[in-house]
């Protein structure tokens, strides 16, 4: 994980806003290093956004995108610890985010979980071979989000 910015960019809650084009998304950092690992969510659907962010919240640090390319700006930027990816998307689908994501040196380990309502082998195989790391069909229940952060989040880094 990145240190975090100067310490003047906090409000007294240690809460610092990450701008993200049009939208602003709010990351809890401490002075120095961020306290909890930092989740990337990234859906198109604000309410699965939204249902991923109350579900993991309580035990790691949530940074939204509705996008692709918002997506990979922020992983670049934030480098974190785990990334959740819609597979389907308008404009850069989840399958090419992941393939991008393998490619830059920043995100290359970065593991992967790919969100999807398409859970079937072939499109598995095809988020495989982008390099996600594990699949979490939709709808998905709570207890399983969870349960794969926490696996990927055990399982460290993933080798280049």
């Amino acid at each position: 994980m990145r240190a975090a910015p100067a310490a003047d960019s906090y409000d007294k809650r240690g809460t610092q806003a990450v701008p993200t084009g049009q939208l602003t998304t709010v990351c809890q950092i401490s002075r120095g290093e961020a306290t909890t690992p930092t989740v990337l969510v990234c859906d198109d659907e604000r309410v699965l956004r939204a249902l991923a962010r109350a579900t993991l919240e309580e035990f790691c640090t949530v940074v939204e995108a509705e996008d692709g390319d918002q997506a990979l700006t922020l992983a670049a930027e934030l480098e974190p610890d785990v990334v959740i990816v819609d597979m389907m998307m308008p404009g850069r689908s989840g399958l090419e985010v992941v393939a991008h994501l393998r490619r830059d040196e920043r995100t290359a380990s970065v593991p992967v979980i790919m969100l999807t309502a398409r859970a079937q082998a072939a499109d598995q195989e095809a988020g495989m071979n982008a390099g996600a790391d594990l699949f979490v069909a939709k709808p998905f229940s709570p207890a399983e989000l969870v349960a794969a952060v926490r696996e990927l989040l055990g399982r460290g880094p993933r080798a280049r």
